[in-house]
Formats: C-alpha cells, sequence, structure tokens
C-alpha cells in the first residue's frame, strides 16, 4: 500500500515537472520585452493572486478567513521579495559577466536554493516575537502552519526536484529559460497554496476552535467548501 502511494505521487510529481517543461516555451513570452527577469510573469500574477485572495476567498467563519488570508498571503509575498532580489542579482550578472560563463551558470542551483531556504526561513519564524500578536495568537498560528506543511510538503519536494533537475541538465543552459521555468512552476504552486488551506482547515476544524486571531474568535465549521465560492 505504501508503495502504491509512493508510486502514485511519484508520477505525479513527475507528470506536473513534465508539464511545465513542455508548456515553458509558450510562458516564455511572458518575460517583458527587455528580457529581465524581475519583469517575469510571476509578479503580476502575485499581485493579482493576492487581490484575489482578499476579495474572493470566503469562509463561513470570520476567525479562519483570516488565519488562512494571514498564512497564505505571508508566505506568496515572502517569496515574492525573494525572488526579486534573486532576479535582480541574475539580471545584473548577465548583462556584466563574462558571456563564456553565462550559460553555463554553474552556480543557478546554489543561487535559487539560498533563495528558496531563505524565504522558507522567514516564512515559518515571521509569527514568532510579532509585535502585532500576543502569545496566543502565535500558538493559533503555529498549530495551522504546523499542518499546512504537512499538506504543502509535496508541493515543496517537487520544486526542490525540478529546480536541482533542470539547473543541471544538459538541455536547458540559458540562465533565463531556466530560471523563466522554475518561476513557472512557482506559479503552479503558489495557486495551489489556496487547495491546501482548505484541507488544513478541514483537518484541523476542533483544534481551532475557540481560539482568538486578530481579536476575532475561531469557531466550528460544518463542512469545509471551496475556499474561493
Amino acid at each position: 500500500m505504501v508503495e502504491k502511494i509512493a508510486v502514485a505521487l511519484f508520477i505525479a510529481v513527475f507528470g506536473l515537472i513534465s508539464k511545465i517543461i513542455q508548456q515553458n516555451m509558450e510562458k516564455k513570452r511572458r518575460i517583458n520585452v527587455s528580457g529581465k527577469l524581475q519583469h517575469h510573469y510571476i509578479f503580476s500574477h502575485i499581485d493579482d493572486l493576492i487581490s484575489r485572495i482578499d476579495n474572493e476567498v470566503n469562509i463561513e467563519d470570520e476567525g479562519r478567513e483570516i488565519l488562512v488570508k494571514i498564512v497564505v498571503k505571508e508566505k506568496i509575498l515572502i517569496f515574492k521579495k525573494n525572488l526579486m532580489e534573486l532576479s535582480i542579482k541574475l539580471d545584473n550578472c548577465y548583462e556584466n559577466c563574462d558571456k563564456d560563463n553565462v550559460n553555463g551558470c554553474n552556480k543557478l542551483y546554489e543561487e535559487h536554493m539560498k533563495t528558496f531556504n531563505k524565504s522558507m526561513t522567514e516564512f515559518n519564524n515571521f509569527y514568532k516575537n510579532n509585535d502585532y500578536l500576543n502569545d496566543k495568537e502565535e500558538e493559533v498560528l503555529k498549530i495551522f502552519m504546523d499542518s499546512f506543511a504537512e499538506y504543502n510538503q509535496m508541493n515543496i519536494n517537487g520544486l526542490r526536484d525540478f529546480v536541482f533537475r533542470v539547473c543541471n541538465s544538459k538541455l536547458f543552459t540559458d540562465c533565463k529559460y531556466v530560471t523563466s521555468s522554475i518561476y513557472n512552476l512557482y506559479i503552479t504552486i503558489f495557486d495551489k497554496m489556496i487547495l491546501d488551506a482548505e484541507k488544513t482547515l478541514s483537518s484541523l476544524n476542533g483544534d481551532l476552535t475557540g481560539k482568538i486571531i486578530n481579536g476575532v474568535e475561531i469557531g466550528e465549521m460544518s463542512d469545509i467548501e471551496d475556499l474561493t465560492e
């Protein structure tokens, strides 16, 4: 049974990775004509996604809605900030480095993983010793985030695997193309975070009831529905 689940997960992740590579030539058009990574479609997409979360994510319980919006938005915005810093750095490298070294980009994997690890560390600690949260609210966020991390883990593993493969590929050797491919996968993962949050709420119904977040008591949910309906 465990082996079947592992195989199914591998097939799902592999299928997602293959689809990203297959569609990347079309998505590459989403880079600004200047060719700069800092103008990649991912950044405007994040802005649109944050707006959708603010305006379209509606949950019957106000406390749970506040909790979901805090966590999902914080994670996406932290990654946006750090991916922009990476983009500026790579754009500068591409424009000023020795052209013979640009396409090889031996440190590209290291740079992407450094950005990923920095973002995850910042996200996992954003609520700790936060001036806007009291100890009980920090506890609520920890409960939610621990469960959220479990549902989000398969996407994280798939991203790590894809970054390693594409950065070390002999077929994809242009730094901008490789990074654009990685950013396209980030877009898919950011979009799926709402689904991960939905699963998290469903699994934590009783664990959250009665606790306080942003001054609002978290109530019960009899049924978890599509959060964007």
